[in-house]
């Protein structure tokens, strides 16, 4: 178990991945380094929620980072460790990649929502409708 204290780092963006996390209390905020804009926090997770699943998933650097936002408690599972654990377990590993699955599944749904706000935001803003260039 890891501890962490109000605006620690848990990982950085871009950071090669060895772990991910399920919170067991408190809550974390993913942001994400966006260019020219103001606000970059993508998500506040929370008990029960995972986060570093895509990573552990895909093996790429951090696409986001993770700060406590308050104190939380959070189980961290190393990689390499998880890989040889699931490898023995199938119902085991089934029921992880089930979790990661609904997880990344909500995720997706959330940010599909956040784009279709954007771009209504524009459109409404904008005399014509979007530019098209």
């Amino acid at each position: 178990m890891e501890a962490y204290a109000d605006g620690d780092l848990i990982f950085s963006q871009g950071d090669q991945p060895d772990k991910f996390y399920l919170v067991l209390d408190g809550t974390v905020t993913i942001t994400q380094t966006i260019p020219h804009t103001t606000g970059n926090a993508l998500a506040d997770l929370g008990e029960g929620e995972t986060l570093g699943e895509m990573s552990f998933l895909d093996r790429f650097p951090r696409s986001a980072a993770a700060v406590a936002k308050g104190t939380a408690q959070l189980l961290a599972f190393d990689f390499a460790a998880f890989d040889d654990l699931i490898a023995g377990d199938k119902d085991l590993a089934v029921k992880w990649f089930w979790l990661f699955g609904r997880a990344l599944a909500e995720r997706l749904r959330e940010a599909n929502e956040k784009i279709k706000q954007l771009i209504e935001e524009r459109v409404d803003s904008h005399p014509s409708g979007l530019p098209m260039a």
